[in-house]
């Protein structure tokens, strides 16, 4: 039905872009910032202590990506990519529990780094790069600026939770946002061609190939 009503392969590079607005970056590490204050005043932690959360999560993150690529190897990207979008939403809406326990809180962050893994350009740079073989350069780049938009966005949207509602509602909203973005982006937009889970080429290369007759 996705694929009837999106054909265009520019849907792919839309869908991509929106799932980079609320990638791992944007979501978890570009906002920690605004949730040192609020957990000073609850917890009494430091800045240095929250902020080695996020460092804790770039790690694992960093750690698990290569498996998150073997994964999308063998199983295909959008099989991969529809629960990963969903742990990862689980994974940041679960710090909004987060009890006096700074050893806690950075266990929640690794959580993090690994469910939201997949949750960056990993998948959705190998999908584009799929579909584009002449203006993969431009493709990639529409892709990629999802998260500079992030960047400029997720952080507004999170002080404004933060504001009103306290920061545990904003990370429940950082969840929720993850999940209501990325996952009908994925589902609507985002596909292989039909000859990728082949191994067999599917652009320019590929059709050489099948006008001399070889593969």
């Amino acid at each position: 039905m996705s694929q009837a009503a999106f054909g265009n392969r520019w849907w792919i590079v839309f869908g991509a872009m929106l799932s980079m607005l609320v990638a791992q970056g944007p979501v978890i590490l570009y906002t920690l910032g605004l949730f040192i204050k609020p957990l000073n005043q609850e917890f009494g932690w430091d800045r240095a202590s929250v902020s080695a959360a996020g460092g804790i999560a770039a790690i694992f993150s960093a750690i698990t990506i290569p498996f998150v690529g073997s994964l999308i190897d063998r199983w295909g990207i959008r099989t991969v990519l529809l629960p990963i979008v969903v742990l990862c939403a689980s994974s940041v809406a679960l710090i909004a529990v987060t009890p006096k326990s700074l050893f806690v809180f950075m266990l929640l962050f690794a959580i993090t780094g690994i469910l939201g893994a997949g949750q960056g350009p990993l998948g959705y740079a190998k999908c584009v790069a799929a579909w584009f073989d002449d203006r993969r350069g431009l493709a990639l780049g529409i892709t990629m600026s999802g998260i500079g938009l992030g960047a400029a966005l997720i952080p507004q949207y999170t002080q404004f939770l933060i504001g009103n509602f306290g920061w545990r509602a904003a990370y429940l909203g950082l969840g929720l946002l993850t999940l209501i973005v990325a996952f009908p982006a994925v589902f609507l937009f985002i596909r292989e061609p039909s000859k990728a889970k082949t191994g067999r080429p599917t652009s320019r290369c590929g059709r050489c190939l099948a006008a001399t007759g070889s593969g």
